[in-house]
């Protein structure tokens, strides 16, 4: 009996189980992002190089847009940035979502969560950090087009 559950356990832990469907095995938790509005959001916005205008309508993403970021921004960082993927339990982020010309955007904010140390109220102000190597990143999701876009990582990744 024990020989016969043995052989599929080593199996499972030797090859791993796949997922049927392109989804990450791994789900931002809901406790590492922060919406930002408000003032705080424009700011955070204004991080970014856009190119959609500076007459941006700042407005909550709902909550089937975050789950799709949650579930779908881990699997693009480990396709296009193995070695951040390494660490990415340890990001914190920070999003605001605006609109512009009809086009929706959720502005995405990435640091360390060490920036944070005994500081926690810090994640409803936007962090910008300088030289913060792969500690510190930023990228865009278009809602209507539902992919990321203009990855940049502060110094060399």
């Amino acid at each position: 009996m024990i020989r016969k559950l043995c052989l599929p356990l080593l199996v499972v832990w030797a090859f791993g189980c796949k997922p049927s469907s392109s989804a990450s095995l791994y789900t931002i938790p809901k406790d590492h992002i922060t919406v930002l509005v408000g003032d705080a959001g424009k700011s955070l916005c204004s991080m970014f190089d856009a190119g959609i205008g500076n007459n941006l309508d700042l407005v909550q993403p709902s909550d089937s847009v975050l789950l799709k970021v949650q579930q779908q921004l881990p699997e693009f960082i480990r396709v296009n940035q193995p070695s951040m993927f390494k660490k990415f339990y340890k990001y914190r982020f920070q999003v605001a979502c605006a609109r512009n010309s009809g086009k929706t955007f959720l502005f995405i904010n990435a640091f360390d969560e060490s920036i944070l140390a005994g500081r926690p109220e810090l994640r409803f102000k936007p962090i910008d950090v300088q030289d913060g190597g792969d500690s510190f990143w930023k990228i865009t999701y278009s809602i209507e087009k539902k992919t990321f876009t203009k990855l940049s990582v502060n110094g060399s990744a």
